[in-house]
């Protein structure tokens, strides 16, 4: 009964994400159970598409919003995109409209480090 049941979730799953895909992402923090999430979150009333970073302490049991955009940000503002976790407790880096961003305190504030124009991978943890 339970491989049914899981076998109709991942169907809904796959029909739902071929009407609307989601562009979500997940990476571990330092810390055992801590994990982020990066993801388009909801569209408003004029349109505009929201993305958001969550954090976890406890492997998704609770989560916690740390930042969210629109699409298009204003000028100077972080837009959210592939989000990367580090040993180091509390850093996390976000890569997102050709920007590298930075923040040290688990998502509270972020800090624009570089442009990139090709592709550039990161790695965090070393």
């Amino acid at each position: 009964m339970k491989l049914i049941n899981i076998t109709i979730l991942i169907a809904i799953f796959f029909t739902i994400n071929q009407i609307q895909p989601i562009n979500a992402q997940i990476t571990r923090g330092a810390s055992p159970g801590e994990i982020y999430i990066s993801t388009d979150w909801y569209l408003d009333n004029y349109g505009q598409v929201h993305y958001a970073i969550f954090h976890s302490t406890d492997n998704g049991e609770n989560i916690t919003l740390k930042y969210e955009n629109i699409e298009n940000p204003p000028t100077g503002e972080m837009q959210v995109g592939k989000v990367i976790g580090d040993v180091t407790p509390g850093a996390l880096y976000n890569y997102g409209n050709n920007e590298l961003w930075v923040s040290f305190d688990y998502g509270e504030s972020w800090e624009y480090r570089e442009d990139f124009i090709d592709y550039i991978r990161y790695w965090g943890g070393v």
